[in-house]
């Protein structure tokens, strides 16, 4: 059901000031740099986080794995101010970005060797 799947991914951003997130989650975000933001950055984020989630009444969400501090604050920043966004539109994307962050993951996860013909016949798109 799509309201359980965002209300267990909102729950598990909640969490995350008591430390309970993954440890896939804390090294992506180590990596995007989101520990490093500045106070400003910092406050920027939080109210832009808090407003998303009142106007869309989800959770923002962005698969962080290859991105910098700059490209979160600026996709948030984006989403938020996009005035042709619906609350569909943004649940969509959700899952798209929730959908890219389990193929990083899962891809991370799997080994596979390459046979004859130099592929080695897995995830294919």
């Amino acid at each position: 059901d799509l309201c359980l799947k965002l209300e267990q991914i909102d729950a598990t951003q909640r969490d995350e000031d008591e430390a309970t997130i993954t440890e896939e989650s804390r090294q992506e975000q180590g990596r995007a740099g989101l520990a490093t933001l500045t106070p400003d950055e910092r406050q920027n984020f939080t109210k832009w986080n808090e407003d998303y989630k009142s106007k869309f009444n989800i959770p923002f969400i962005l698969a962080v794995r290859n991105a910098s501090k700059y490209t979160v604050l600026s996709a948030l920043e984006g989403r938020l101010s996009n005035v042709n966004s619906s609350p569909q539109e943004e649940i969509a994307h959700a899952l798209f970005q929730v959908d890219k962050i389990a193929y990083m993951r899962l891809l991370e996860k799997v080994t596979y060797s390459l046979n004859q013909e130099g592929h080695g016949g897995f995830l294919t798109c």
